[in-house]
């Protein structure tokens, strides 16, 4: 990014921010860099697709930012609190996962985390790490 741009993307985060606040109508937290969280309290995981979906469909529109037209994608993942978790750290690794699954279907996508990704999370940390001496003759 170059000097001049950054501006631009610093009011652009702000814009987001203000949006996904008044969407959600709930606190919302800018977390790693251009990451947010929003604690949907008092609703269905059903509702929060349906919350995410319209989202979604935001940011397939440009962003109006001092006359210049934005486009920028999102990855949103979604673990209801306390399903899998009583705690926060694991909550935020569980939010990452699921953001991580949505990247891997490409832009302006969700998911969920659920018991099919909670089952492969739980695989990956019994899989023993298996190291190249192993695999000398």
């Amino acid at each position: 990014m170059s000097c001049s741009a950054f501006p631009i993307v610093k009011h652009l985060l702000k814009e987001i921010l203000k949006y996904l606040r008044e969407e959600t109508g709930c606190t919302v937290y800018r977390y790693v860099g251009v990451e947010f969280i929003a604690i949907l309290r008092n609703r269905t995981q059903g509702q929060a697709v349906r919350l995410v979906e319209e989202i979604l469909n935001r940011f397939s529109q440009s962003w109006k930012i001092g006359g210049t037209d934005c486009m920028c994608s999102c990855q949103i993942g979604v673990c209801s609190y306390p399903g899998y978790t009583g705690n926060t750290d694991d909550l935020l690794k569980y939010l990452d996962l699921a953001v991580s699954k949505a990247e891997e279907s490409g832009s302006n996508q969700y998911a969920v985390y659920d018991s099919k990704l909670h089952a492969a999370y739980l695989r990956k940390q019994r899989s023993p790490v298996i190291s190249a001496q192993h695999w000398k003759s």
